[in-house]
């Protein structure tokens, strides 16, 4: 990507005064791993920044410039700032140089880098880029574990991980991150961010605004920062020397007079600069159609694709409507000469786009009215209409934002974002719920796929609920009966059923079928899943082997079968299958392994593979990605069961989201009770009493025989003996395993008559860990091409 402005020379790198505030960070730098200091927001703080970064980038050390407020991850940051950094580095050996002069987005590394471009004003050169580009570069390829098909699940925090290593240890160089307002980064960035710091030994500079203490003081707290030193001075907004001195940096002559007009503005840096820049230009012998560029480029306060941009100023008045490109063209190069108005170019996207400097304010080109910026807003709404899937993320929000009241024309914004949304799983749910009504079933099925992998359940069912004129429709039908499953209501088993029954692409059966006995296992008739493992019934699961989906049905039965020879090679041959590939269902693939691996811990050959997939469900956590939540509570009970750590936080880490299924929330909770139950029965029993009126709820009587069987015990470990359990116990057991109910009976029985506390050999018999299964797919598979 390329800006046509000269700030990225490092001779046109701008700084002034600042040099006390400058030594003192760079010397806390080097005399401590960790440093804090306040600033004020609007100080020129970024631009301060970007200074040290400059001078921290040399022989020995790198340094990147994080922006808390991004909404690009820390990693993502990183390789798009390697990247810029490189774009006009001369030396030939830089391969990331190369790959910019490059037309073809074929390659996989390609995909990766150019998806973490992004425009950051005013970047100084920086030298000797090419080794540690090349070295950015060939952590990509070590730790690329998805095709071109699932490259967006692709976790660049792998890549920026092996990279630091090379930095640190082949590079021998120090790494420094300078973070810009860290209270505002998101909850995986700052979990990644503790486990760099931790692993990399890095010196980082939190910038902290000093107008939210609060924020400022949690976030500390969370990260757990108790080595971090305090820089006592604050970065305050320009006083009288700054602001001559940077009036006398830009060739400007500085009128004092001028001091108050700042100090109403709170000595705001943006209208300074704004002052400054203002002052350069003469505004008079500015025409009225570049004036209205400005006012258009302000209007819309986003980079703006040339071809977008043309034709809203041709809609100006009749005059422009006949004007050339190559004159709009002349007028844009031209305030781009002046420096208010700067073209960013995509390398993968030749097309130009113009923004208006920051520092430009609304003074410099007259008040906009209130009829001329609803008609700049028409017109370019009208313009984007014919480019609505080429628009980037921000100029479909001004569209949004801007058709609140016209609910089909924003409609196709929404979709159109939550499309470019959805491969970064970045999606912005306040967008997604404004859709309520849709007249093509194609785009409702869409939508409520996206809610049903995201796990949400009740929006889509209002949807489907409304749109029931719809329910004739096959793909209705699958959609209605996959959500009614995950609530547990309207005799979803029997609508599972008759889809498997009728549903003649065997791709899409095999797929039914996976659902279905996940349905059977969570019914009243507990003993009906058995048919899938018989060879003599219609739905025996190997009748499927030569369904491209067979691994999800294979993935969702194997947990269940007793023969671990058998259940063990089924896992091998999904992880085989989904290695390097596709690392979502490679990763849930490996959780639902451990938790077989416990289950069989009897085994020799099960107990041969726990260590080594337990590690690997370890370094899935350690990228704290949401897609794997449930691998914190099955690797919880990995610590419980098998070492001395403390699981309490894996299990914790599990939320309670209405709209969703309450039972992951519930097994987390009853599992952190019987961590417990060993040092603390009296917390134990409150953690179950607590959640007890969610299990009262609770349509699924699994989840019911599960929270009685464990309450059992944790009554018992308080001195309370559960006869009302047991008895529940005895008539309902669980999946009707009449065997596994007597033994806890008569365990009871034969404790309380001898009166005898609780051992390690007691609780393997009367406790039942909760294991949380992937069982699930993208919904797409099933709801397109019908």
């Amino acid at each position: 990507m390329k800006k046509d402005n000269k700030v990225e020379n490092m001779a046109e790198f701008k700084f002034v005064k600042r040099e006390n505030e400058l030594e003192t960070i760079t010397k806390s730098l080097s005399d401590y791993n960790l440093v804090t200091f306040k600033s004020m927001d609007k100080s020129g703080l970024s631009h301060f920044l970007k200074k040290i970064m400059q001078l921290l980038w040399n022989e020995n050390s790198v340094c990147f410039y994080i922006d808390g407020k991004s909404d690009l991850s820390l990693s993502k940051q990183i390789i798009g700032q390697v990247t810029l950094f490189s774009q006009n580095d001369k030396c030939e050996s830089n391969r990331i140089t190369k790959l910019l002069r490059e037309t073809s987005t074929g390659d996989i590394i390609v995909d990766v880098v150019t998806s973490c471009l992004y425009a950051l004003d005013m970047i100084p050169f920086l030298q000797g880029i090419g080794s540690v580009a090349n070295g950015l570069m060939t952590s990509i390829a070590d730790t690329i574990d998805s095709d071109k098909n699932h490259i967006d699940d692709f976790k660049t925090e792998k890549a920026i991980d092996s990279f630091f290593k090379k930095i640190h240890k082949k590079l021998d160089k120090q790494i420094y991150l300078l973070i810009d307002d860290p209270c505002e980064m998101k909850s995986f960035d700052r979990a990644f961010l503790a486990k760099i710091i931790s692993d990399h030994h890095l010196k980082v500079l939190f910038a902290l605004n000093c107008s939210k203490p609060q924020e400022n003081a949690k976030f500390i707290s969370d990260m757990k920062l108790s080595e971090c030193v305090s820089i006592s001075m604050c970065f305050l907004r320009p006083d009288d020397e700054l602001i001559c001195a940077l009036y006398e940096c830009y060739g400007q002559k500085f009128d004092k007079s001028l001091i108050p007009f700042f100090d109403i503005h709170d000595r705001n840096i943006h209208i300074i600069m704004s002052k400054i820049y203002g002052t350069a230009i003469n505004m008079e012998h500015i025409d009225d159609k570049t004036t209205y560029l400005l006012k258009v480029l302000f209007t819309i306060n986003t980079p703006i694709p040339e071809k977008i941009l043309f034709n809203i100023l041709k809609r100006q008045n009749l005059r422009t409507m006949e004007e050339s490109n190559q004159d709009i063209a002349k007028r844009c190069t031209s305030a781009v000469g002046l420096n208010i108005v700067h073209k960013i170019t995509y390398n993968i996207n030749t097309e130009e786009s113009y923004y208006l400097d920051k520092y430009y304010g609304l003074e410099n080109i007259n008040n906009i009215t209130y009829a001329e910026k609803s008609k700049i807003i028409t017109d370019t709404i009208a313009v984007m209409d014919y480019h609505i899937e080429s628009l980037s993320i921000d100029l479909l929000k001004f569209a949004i934002d801007n058709l609140e009241h016209d609910y089909s024309h924003s409609k196709k914004y929404i979709l159109a974002l939550i499309r470019k949304q959805v491969p970064n799983s970045c999606i912005e749910f306040n967008y997604l719920d404004k859709l309520n009504f849709f007249e093509d079933i194609n785009e409702l099925m869409y939508v409520c796929g996206i809610y049903y992998n995201n796990g949400i359940y009740d929006k889509p069912f209002r949807l489907l609920q409304i749109h029931k004129n719809f329910a004739r429709k096959f793909s209705y039908k699958i959609t209605n009966a996959l959500v009614c499953e995950r609530l547990h209501i309207n005799k979803y088993v029997e609508q599972l059923e008759i889809l498997v029954e009728t549903t003649k692409c065997r791709e899409k059966k095999c797929l039914l079928l996976a659902v279905l006995f996940v349905a059977y296992l969570n019914s009243d008739d507990s003993k009906k899943y058995l048919c899938i493992f018989d060879q003599l019934n219609k739905y025996y699961y190997k009748n499927y082997e030569d369904c491209e989906n067979y691994l999800y049905l294979l993935r969702n039965i194997s947990y269940y079968i007793d023969d671990v020879s058998v259940a063990v090679q089924n896992y091998e041959q999904c992880l085989y299958a989904f290695k390097l590939k596709d690392p979502v269902n490679y990763n849930r693939t490996v959780s639902n392994y451990l938790c077989y691996l416990m289950k069989h811990n009897f085994d020799n050959s099960a107990i041969a593979k726990l260590d080594a997939i337990a590690k690997e469900t370890q370094e899935i956590l350690e990228y704290n990605d949401e897609k794997y939540m449930y691998l914190n509570n099955n690797y919880g009970i990995y610590l419980m069961r098998y070492t001395c750590e403390d699981p309490s936080a894996y299990f914790s880490c599990i939320p309670y989201s209405t709209g969703t299924t309450e039972t992951p929330y519930i097994y987390a909770q009853i599992n952190l009770a019987l961590y417990y139950e060993k040092v603390n029965p009296a917390m134990a029993l409150y953690i179950m009493r607590d959640i007890q009126k969610l299990v009262e709820k609770t349509p699924v009587p699994r989840t019911k025989q599960f929270y009685n069987i464990n309450l059992a015990m944790i009554e018992y470990s308080n001195g309370i003996f559960p006869q009302r359990l047991i008895e529940e116990i005895k008539n309902k057991p669980l999946r009707g395993n009449m065997l596994y109910a007597e033994q806890i009976c008569t365990t009871y029985a034969f404790m309380n008559e001898n009166n005898m506390r609780l051992t390690d050999e007691y609780r393997d018999i009367l406790c039942l860990p909760g294991y949380l299964f992937y069982r699930y797919f993208d919904v797409k598979k099933l709801l397109f091409d019908l």
